[in-house]
């Protein structure tokens, strides 16, 4: 009989102090025996490293329960590949919904971001081995997670791709930006969006399991931002094409000097983003700002080096007078209901400087 009393994962929890949700159940069950239910949810975790939790729900008695593991490189996106797991305690079945923030110095302390969820199959099991076949928004396809025995202290498993199954991706966007108009702000703001106007370098960026970044000519130039060399890490995506600035800092305001050239650890820089082309394999570009904008937020994890710039529906002469008082160029006001036109300068997006148009 399983022991009711408190959890692996009520022990290791102030529910005071986290915003988690509280356990349900006692005893962590055998993922190699326990009745097996339908859902997953795979969650990037940033906390002292970097990793993925994947959790399948099994049986822990009568209440359903999510059976993880912790991977560090996620679980493999080529057929063949094997990753470390570690087994980690049984969570409720809430915890399939969490996403937030996990106080410093709490256990798993950072930032959680759900990076898939669906249903899944069991297609296999034996004494030492699951097979299964996820069916998510992200990953569809079939692992295995091989039981490997104790490894420092900690329960050792490998996470083997099988087979993906995931459709045939559409090509890259060309790393070609769309431009803004100067102009004046719009007569009529209702149906516009408004950014500060970052002095710095646009960037384009392609995240997969590594980053390129290109200028506007198409260039990388990966190589001489090296604080962004791993920006893939703060994208909850298997893979996404980024639009943005990159802005050099002194003493808290931009300093455009400062860019040419990047001194890792010396420039404080921040690439800040304010669109997104591409995702999981699909081209969003015919896409309306609105719904890139709302996917962007999603999946970006802010850091110091990486931020979503603030978009303010309507009301941009507001946002004009603002950012004058801060010192910046302008503003940049977008249709809400454009696409992106790369290679474009046009109308939908408008560029208002603080003085008469240039």
């Amino acid at each position: 009989m399983e022991d009711m009393s408190e959890s692996t994962y009520d022990r290791k929890r102030s529910f005071e102090a986290t915003p988690e949700p509280p356990g349900e159940h006692g005893g962590d069950v055998d993922p190699l025996a326990a009745p097996v239910g339908s859902e997953f949810v795979v969650q990037q975790h940033h906390a002292t490293a970097l990793h993925h939790d994947v959790r399948l729900e099994m049986m822990n008695g009568d209440i359903p329960v999510l059976v993880s593991w912790a991977v560090p490189k996620g679980l493999p996106r080529r057929r063949g590949d094997r990753h470390l797991a570690i087994r980690t305690e049984d969570h409720p079945m809430k915890y399939a919904t969490f996403s937030g923030s996990i106080p410093e110095g709490e256990y798993g302390g950072g930032e959680v971001r759900i990076f898939d969820h669906g249903s899944y199959e069991l297609v296999g099991r034996t004494d030492d081995r699951l097979t299964f076949r996820l069916l998510g928004e992200r990953l569809t396809g079939v692992w295995h997670l091989v039981h490997t025995g104790p490894m420092d202290g900690k329960d050792g498993w490998l996470a083997i791709m099988s087979e993906d199954q995931r459709e045939e991706p559409e090509p890259w966007p060309e790393a070609d930006p769309m431009l803004a108009t100067p102009s004046d702000l719009p007569g009529d703001e209702e149906g516009w969006g408004f950014e500060p106007k970052w002095p710095g370098m646009r960037v384009l960026a392609r995240c997969s399991d590594e980053t390129h970044l290109f200028n506007p000519a198409g260039e990388e130039i990966t190589d001489t931002i090296p604080d962004l060399a791993k920006l893939h890490d703060r994208v909850a995506a298997l893979d996404a094409m980024l639009d943005g600035v990159v802005v050099a800092f002194a003493d808290g305001r931009p300093a455009p000097e400062r860019l040419d050239p990047i001194q890792a650890g010396t420039t404080p820089i921040a690439y800040l983003l304010f669109d997104l082309l591409y995702l999981d394999g699909r081209d969003l570009t015919g896409r309306p700002l609105r719904e890139r904008r709302e996917l962007l937020e999603e999946l970006i994890v802010p850091s110091d080096k990486v931020q979503v710039s603030p978009l303010t529906e309507g009301n941009g002469s507001a946002l004009l007078a603002a950012v004058a008082d801060q010192g910046l160029d302008g503003v940049v006001a977008k249709r809400l209901d454009s696409r992106y036109q790369y290679g474009t300068t046009s109308q939908d997006w408008r560029e208002i400087s603080v003085g008469p148009p240039s």
